[in-house]
């Protein structure tokens, strides 16, 4: 997991255990929102662009020599050159890999170079994750806003396909909400320089998403909403939400999910005999 993320931009340290996966390594706002981008640019590395000075309309310097080459020199070069070493070293494994071939009219097996696009890593240096991947995540971080209980339905008010996360460290320490539409992404964190609490109820839903939706109600004006685009090889499926199988005429509650093609259920929820009694169109509506 930790050698995936880097490849996102990740360089913040990780919790080399199984507690990564809940979430217990912090990261800086520029890497949540870098890789949040990047889920919604199916996939595709995106490269900042640094900001070298602030002035004001006058033209008098704010800020300047903020320091951010050297980050990235110091953080972010050393990690894309080793995932690109990586990449490379496993593509030239890829094409010297022999594949078996089903045995010619002498009964003599040949072999022939595999050609087939590596799953992980991608002849497109650009590329760090599969389109179906990034979509199926975009999917899911859509829910947080388009479900009735998802934690930054706030932002529906936007009228337009939101995908995005609120997040609340232990104690209210700190606010977050990373979101993005399918041509803008942004991220706000809220806090204390120095590590305090918020106050209690001080969640990200609270304290972040609301300058997130006014930040994105400006940045995308009057500019018309557009549906995230679905790549090749997703399937939808309606999933009951209590078993995770495919629903039937007995689910009560029913969400429409997308899968990479092979990996939807095959299962329906609930006892197919069952169902054939209930079924609304196959009972004598003349009983």
């Amino acid at each position: 997991m930790i050698d995936y993320t880097r490849r996102w931009g990740v360089f913040s340290p990780l919790n080399a255990d199984l507690s990564l996966g809940l979430g217990s390594s912090s990261l800086t706002l520029y890497e949540m929102t870098r890789v949040f981008s990047q889920f919604g640019r199916m996939g595709k590395r995106l490269r900042p662009l640094l900001v070298h000075k602030v002035t004001d309309r006058d033209g008098n310097v704010l800020l300047t020599d903020l320091g951010l080459d050297a980050f990235f020199e110091k953080e972010l070069a050393p990690i894309e050159q080793e995932y690109e070493q990586k990449r490379l070293a496993a593509l030239e494994e890829l094409k010297s890999k022999p594949e078996a071939t089903p045995a010619p009219a002498d009964g003599k097996p040949e072999t022939a170079k595999v050609h087939e696009k590596p799953k992980i890593y991608f002849t497109d240096p650009e590329q760090v994750m599969t389109p179906q991947t990034a979509y199926v995540i975009t999917s899911l971080l859509q829910a947080v806003v388009s479900d009735d209980g998802g934690t930054a339905a706030r932002a529906r008010s936007l009228g337009r396909p939101v995908a995005g996360k609120t997040g609340t460290t232990n104690g209210y320490i700190d606010g977050w909400f990373v979101g993005y539409t399918p041509g803008l992404a942004a991220g706000v964190w809220v806090g204390f320089n120095e590590e305090k609490t918020l106050g209690p109820g001080e969640v990200g839903g609270r304290t972040a998403l609301p300058i997130w939706i006014e930040f994105m109600r400006n940045a995308l004006g009057d500019s018309p909403g557009q549906n995230f685009p679905v790549p090749s090889g997703i399937v939808f499926a309606n999933i009951d939400e209590q078993s995770g199988k495919l629903a039937s005429a007995s689910s009560r509650s029913v969400v429409n999910q997308a899968f990479i093609q092979g990996t939807e259920p095959k299962e329906q929820s609930g006892n197919p005999s069952q169902q054939d009694d209930t079924d609304f169109y196959k009972q004598d509506l003349t009983e």
